[in-house]
């Protein structure tokens, strides 16, 4: 994901879990198993990458809440880098970055619609997008506001999960949380039940299924 927006009604809860989930991202050596994230590409895409940083480090309205370190004294590290942003038509919400840095813009949650419609226009184009929401009326209109937003588009509707058929239609897709429950529970059937057998980098990752999966659980009917 190169941008994202949040209710105001939600963002002091997922600033701070989001914050707690950056910390635990370990960048290096690919080879070290403990690292989850490696150096980007090559010179240009760092040059790239870091210039954004440097300007948002500078610029008025836009608050770099994690990250924003980088070394190319032995690779080209960048570190995840979070960028806050009050004006939804910064630079970085606008345009691709191609490297580990996310904007987002804050929104009034009562600004819905007008929202969807400014993620609409925001980029000329977009390969994924999704929505992630608990109310029907809100995922109807991301349908229809975003229907040709991008390339391929997840409504993901939490709280009427038993409703909600798994279908793709142009490029929209909606997840049925029961279904997801059993795609999970057949990946981890694939892999070392106990992660013992798995390098660390897999495990953490095994770690976020098995989270999912809980979550899964606890939510599908």
């Amino acid at each position: 994901a190169s941008r994202g927006y949040v209710p105001d009604s939600l963002w002091p809860a997922l600033h701070e879990q989001v914050l707690g989930m950056m910390e635990t991202i370990r960048v290096g050596d690919v080879r070290d198993f403990r690292n989850f994230m490696g150096a980007v590409i090559d010179g240009n895409s760092f040059r790239k990458i870091t210039g954004y940083i440097d300007h948002a480090k500078t610029a008025a309205g836009v608050e770099i809440l994690a990250g924003g370190g980088f070394d190319d004294s032995v690779g080209y590290f960048v570190d995840p880098t979070l960028v806050k942003v009050d004006d939804p038509a910064y630079r970085l919400m606008c345009e691709e970055v191609f490297g580990p840095v996310v904007a987002l813009h804050v929104y009034p949650e009562a600004r819905w619609e007008e929202t969807l419609q400014l993620v609409d226009r925001t980029s000329p184009y977009s390969l994924t997008g999704a929505v992630f929401a608990n109310d029907r009326a809100a995922i109807r209109t991301a349908h229809v506001e975003l229907r040709d937003a991008a390339g391929k588009f997840w409504l993901i509707d939490w709280e009427h999960a038993g409703v909600v058929p798994l279908v793709s239609d142009l490029g929209r897709v909606y997840i049925r949380l029961p279904d997801l429950k059993d795609a999970l529970v057949g990946l981890l059937a694939a892999v070392d039940r106990d992660g013992t057998a798995l390098p660390p980098t897999h495990q953490l990752a095994l770690g976020g299924i098995r989270m999912l999966q809980r979550h899964v659980e606890a939510r599908a009917i």
